[in-house]
């Protein structure tokens, strides 16, 4: 029997400082999303904790794969590692112990202004860029101990049993904010030796981006990288059965979301109202996590109660209170 579809769906409520978001959404038809609606109920919300190093999509992916470790500690690049054999990716003369931890590399932009340091997306990055940059860090990395290996343009996996244990914040998680806070070991009295050897590779690899040549033609340049999604697979966080059904995870609403683009946010609703939910919403049981700033709200499709048939004849379910602002 086939697990019916679980869908993440990212920046899907309309932030609080932008009414003109949420007169967009209620302006919309939405056709399959009002219509699934009448034939599913609310299961629970999950809200993620203010200064918390999650996105409510990340408590919700963890929540669908059972992990039970803190925010922060739950290994990502491990279970990407584990899906794409990265493992055996033949561009390294040195094979991963099983029992270390992986991380994502991600190349970043730090836009500095008023003293202190914001986390930027420095835009589209290319293959080519990406290898050339991999290839100019490799040796630092290395004389720690860590080895890279690619993943995705402007994205790595690295393995090292420095990444073991260690809490992080995801790039997404403090994407436009001030750095410091969010920086490895911040929530720390003491920073542990990984930490250190960490923040200075990420000095080093800031010293190196500054006259790179990839950035002589980028119109914002890559200057730092951020390490996120550490540990290993295991424990709280077990591997997922071979053939479990992932979640899967929409990001499709997240620029015009993040850029607070009214009229492209309506848009990306309509592309994905018309086009992608429709085949994964139809399976009954199936579920979905709306996911904003602080909460996703979880809905099942499932027949409502002959009460809740009677109450909805009266008052169907209302889009822009399933979907209203979270913060």
């Amino acid at each position: 029997m086939i697990a019916a579809p679980t869908v993440i769906l990212s920046h899907a409520l309309p932030p609080a400082d932008s009414p003109e978001m949420l007169a967009a959404l209620a302006a919309l038809p939405l056709p399959c999303v009002r219509r699934w609606l009448q034939d599913s109920v609310a299961q629970h919300t999950l809200t993620a904790a203010a200064a918390g190093l999650a996105l409510p999509e990340e408590c919700a992916r963890a929540e669908t794969l059972g992990w039970t470790s803190p925010q922060g500690t739950w290994p990502w690049a491990a279970l990407a590692a584990q899906r794409s054999h990265a493992a055996r990716i033949p561009d390294s003369a040195l094979t991963p112990p099983s029992h270390h931890a992986w991380a994502f590399i991600s190349l970043c932009h730090w836009q500095v202004g008023n003293g202190q340091f914001t986390l930027l997306d420095p835009g589209p990055i290319t293959q080519q860029e990406s290898d050339a940059l991999r290839a100019s860090m490799r040796p630092y990395f290395e004389e720690d101990g860590i080895t890279l290996h690619p993943h995705e343009p402007g994205r790595w996996l690295a393995h090292s049993a420095l990444f073991d244990g260690l809490a992080s914040a995801s790039a997404a998680r403090v994407m436009g904010l001030p750095i410091e806070p969010w920086l490895l070991g911040a929530h720390l009295p003491e920073l542990p030796p990984a930490v250190r050897t960490l923040r200075r590779l990420q000095n080093e690899m800031q010293m190196l981006l500054y006259q790179h040549p990839v950035n002589d033609a980028r119109r914002t340049a890559i200057n730092s990288i951020w390490v996120e999604g550490c540990g290993p697979l295991g424990g709280d966080c077990p591997a997922p059965p071979p053939g479990a059904a992932s979640a899967v995870l929409l990001e499709d609403l997240r620029e015009p979301w993040l850029l607070r683009d009214a009229a492209g946010w309506a848009r990306a609703w309509e592309r994905l109202d018309a086009e992608v939910l429709p085949e994964l919403l139809t399976p009954p049981g199936a579920r979905i996590a709306w996911c904003g700033q602080r909460q996703a709200r979880w809905w099942v499709h499932q027949p409502p109660t002959v009460w809740h048939k009677l109450q909805r004849m009266v008052r169907p379910p209302q889009l822009t209170e399933v979907l209203s602002c979270d913060a």
